[in-house]
């Protein structure tokens, strides 16, 4: 991703001049930081990280080698880069001011062209996050003149799909099973996008961009990435770029584009498909609150099943017995993510809590034993809630019992 900016897997932020301060997010730990440097960079660690700081020097100058080779260009000055030994450290960093969700692997600022990224647990993970931020960096400075402000070149002007979209065919390379995923379904309902479409919010940015980057490289190969970034930076239009450095209005290259998706996957497509689906929904639609559902929980016994869902990532916990139902605090409270129950953390700052009882017996429980949880029937499981002490219940709300899935 970049903040100014981008993030991995994340969205475009705040301008730069919103993001540059951050003195005023709130740090939990202090981190005291070492730089280590390199040829090309100024890596800043701590201790908890030294065991893999050398991995990650020897990553970083091999994707310094690569890109500069692939994109014929050398960085200006040296590159910073911030690497915290965990995600939760990450999320505190006061480089970018802006909340840090779960979701952000890592971020290049467009001030100082600072990395800033966690060690992820696999190696690949970590590899394939710095390639993508370092592909950031090289994009601020391609589109930089010497003539330009910190963060003030062309890049802006482009869309999102065409920056972030880069970054991941330079650091995964042409073939994604995300990616894959993405096309095939496409394919199958005929709803390939144009190139034009790709501006759309519905057209998620990494993978269809990703794909587009991939189509062209393959076909005009990749020394045609660094002109074409910087013909489009340069005339702030990806149409533009598309013309004069691939000879192809963007219509006839979706068209192109659009054909080979369908040449590519069409033996998959025609394999007869099995009659009865390999699995049945178990959460879906807003059922349960919202379009998404995270975090599924399933209780020892195999019944139940919790899940954090809402469309806007966070929101009501939905609690219910497979396959779906839902369970709301009676004074908008929130009921407990079962899964976060056993192990003491609660939702929105601990205000609501919950335990229930199905057929007599305890299935889960959240702080003391399942004392003032009201007993259901066979067929009903009641939840006793309270807003502010766990040891204080309140109906919360009714849920249906069904069997569980399978």
């Amino acid at each position: 991703m970049v903040v100014g900016v981008f993030v991995l897997a994340g969205a475009l932020g705040r301008p730069a001049s919103a993001q540059y301060f951050g003195q005023n997010k709130v740090q939990y730990q202090s981190f005291a930081f070492e730089v280590l440097e390199t040829e090309h960079f100024d890596i800043y660690f701590y201790p908890a990280e030294r065991e893999g700081i050398a991995i990650a020097a020897r990553l970083a100058e091999r994707w310094h080698a690569r890109l500069s080779r692939l994109l014929d260009y050398k960085l200006r000055g040296r590159q910073p880069l911030i690497l915290y030994a965990s995600h939760p450290h990450f999320e505190q960093t006061n480089v970018i001011s802006g909340q840090l969700t779960e979701g952000t692997g890592g971020v290049t600022e467009a001030i100082r062209r600072r990395i800033v990224m966690p060690l992820g647990g696999p190696i690949a993970d970590t590899d394939h996050v710095l390639g993508h931020e370092l592909v950031h960096a090289f994009q601020y400075d391609l589109t930089t003149g010497p003539d330009m402000g910190p963060g003030r070149g062309g890049m802006a002007r482009l869309p999102l799909w065409f920056i972030e979209g880069m970054a991941e065919y330079l650091s995964l390379g042409p073939v994604d099973p995300n990616t894959a995923m993405w096309l095939r379904d496409a394919a199958s309902r005929e709803r390939l996008p144009s190139i034009g479409d790709l501006d759309r919010p519905e057209y998620f940015p990494y993978r269809w961009g990703h794909a587009f980057w991939a189509y062209v490289g393959g076909r005009w190969g990749d020394r045609v990435i660094a002109s074409m970034f910087r013909t489009a930076a340069a005339a702030g239009s990806v149409n533009v770029a598309i013309e004069e450095e691939l000879g192809l209005t963007a219509a006839e290259l979706s068209k192109d584009w659009q054909a080979s998706v369908y040449e590519t996957y069409a033996a998959t497509l025609k394999t007869p498909q099995p009659s009865v689906p390999a699995g049945r929904v178990v959460v879906a639609g807003r059922e349960l609150g919202g379009e998404i559902n995270v975090g599924p929980a399933i209780s020892p016994d195999g019944r139940w099943a919790s899940s954090t869902s809402s469309a806007r990532f966070s929101g009501p916990t939905a609690v219910g017995p497979w396959p779906s139902t839902s369970c709301r605090g009676g004074d908008g409270g929130t009921c407990w993510d079962m899964g976060s129950a056993v192990s003491g953390r609660a939702l929105r700052g601990g205000r609501t809590w919950l335990k229930s009882r199905l057929r007599n017996r305890d299935t889960w429980s959240a702080g003391s034993p399942s004392r003032g949880a009201t007993r259901g029937s066979p067929r009903e499981a009641r939840f006793a809630c309270s807003s502010s002490s766990p040891t204080r219940w309140t109906a919360c709300s009714t849920t249906s019992v069904s069997p569980a899935a399978g």
